[in-house]
């Protein structure tokens, strides 16, 4: 599974990584242009925005993507949606 994670902290993105070896984790991290579109989104299974540090552009880029996914919370919400995934 391939999944882009925009929004959350460089580390977090490290730890997710490491935690989920079957899972192909990209990311916009908080210090990158994540308000920018990646080229091709459609290779991604999963596309996770967190609203809390992403604005109004990216849900424009991706929600006409199958799997996009919006959410509030931080790390924890993004590791409890990752858990639930089949790999």
């Amino acid at each position: 599974m391939k999944v882009l994670i925009v929004g959350l902290r460089k580390e977090q993105n490290t730890m997710l990584r490491k935690k989920y070896t079957s899972m192909s984790i990209d990311a916009l991290d908080d210090k990158s242009h994540h308000h920018r579109i990646v080229h091709n989104p459609s290779k991604y299974d999963r596309i996770i925005s967190l609203t809390k540090f992403t604005n109004h552009t990216t849900h424009t880029h991706y929600r006409k993507h199958p799997g996009y996914t919006m959410i509030s919370g931080g790390y924890s919400s993004v590791n409890t949606l990752l858990e639930s995934l089949p790999c």
